[in-house]
């Protein structure tokens, strides 16, 4: 199983690398619901404050969830990038993304989320 997660664990890291750099642990973790399903999460830790990718077991989509400053926010990369989801919408029109393709369609997402030295909210520097 270690061998399975060891190439996952490093595709995270060198895709969210500039998370890492601006002083961001990475986790990766679940949490069992009420209704015997399963969340996934990576999470981007920074002090108090994270950013967090969820999927749903057997979900294709993943949600952000931010917590900064004491709030919980919930954006929508979806509604704010509406451009960039329909171009990867239609290059794998034919084909699913894999979890890789994924994973670096969502860095360069939020990527282009930094604006002023921080990342909703949370101080890069």
């Amino acid at each position: 199983m270690e061998r399975e997660k060891q190439p996952y664990e490093e595709t995270v890291k060198k895709l969210f690398g500039f998370l890492l750099d601006a002083g961001f642990v990475y986790e990766y973790t679940y949490d069992k619901g009420s209704d015997s399903s399963c969340v996934y999460i990576l999470r981007f830790r920074k002090g108090r404050d994270f950013i967090d990718l969820r999927t749903v077991s057997g979900g294709a989509e993943r949600n952000l969830v931010v917590f900064s400053g004491g709030q919980y926010l919930f954006p929508s990369l979806r509604l704010r990038h509406k451009k960039e989801f329909r171009a990867f919408r239609l290059r794998h029109l034919f084909s699913r993304p894999d979890e890789t393709e994924r994973l670096a369609f969502e860095a360069a997402l939020l990527r282009s989320e930094i604006s002023g030295g921080s990342l909703f909210g949370i101080p890069l520097g």
